[in-house]
């Protein structure tokens, strides 16, 4: 057991020197291998997940962070990743919505705001349980950027609005 354990940590600093490198395609292998050995392993959990967001694989980032909510509700990288993937999700909306005609903005502005909210309400909670941990400033960060966001998303509904 406790060489199985040994491997699993190799395996795992392997990956995570990977994931500093930026060599997310190998830091996901790296990561699935080590899931392959510990299904539960909640760092490469969140550590596979983080990789196929970097790689715009969204849907199977969400699978790996729904994963890790399953194994620990209060694992702040849990609450991260989803946020970053609904931030995702706002982000491809807006984009959309710029190609949008005027009369579907609004509409938009509602599905974007949606999104936002969701994605700072995932920031919030994680920030809840991050403690003192290196995540807490990128935590910190995404919560300021949904908030300033959000903000222009109001101002830009309130001038539809009044149209």
């Amino acid at each position: 057991m406790e060489s199985n354990t040994s491997d699993t940590q190799s395996l795992l600093i392997e990956a995570e020197g990977a994931y500093q490198s930026e060599d997310f395609s190998a830091a996901a292998t790296g990561y699935s291998l080590v899931l392959e050995v510990s299904q539960e392993s909640q760092d490469a959990l969140f550590g596979l997940g983080m990789c196929y967001m970097h790689m715009n694989e969204t849907k199977k980032a969400r699978d790996q962070f729904l994963a890790l909510f399953k194994l620990n509700r209060v694992h702040p990288g849990a609450w991260y990743g989803l946020g970053l993937r609904t931030a995702r999700l706002a982000d491809l909306a807006e984009e959309q919505q710029g190609l949008e005609s005027e009369g579907g903005a609004s509409a938009s502005i509602g599905l974007v705001m949606a999104h936002r909210e969701d994605a700072l309400y995932h920031f919030e909670k994680a920030f809840g349980y991050c403690g003192f941990t290196p995540l807490r400033a990128e935590i910190q960060e995404a919560i300021h950027t949904q908030r300033e966001l959000i903000a222009k998303l109001e101002q830009v509904k309130a001038i539809a609005g009044s149209a």
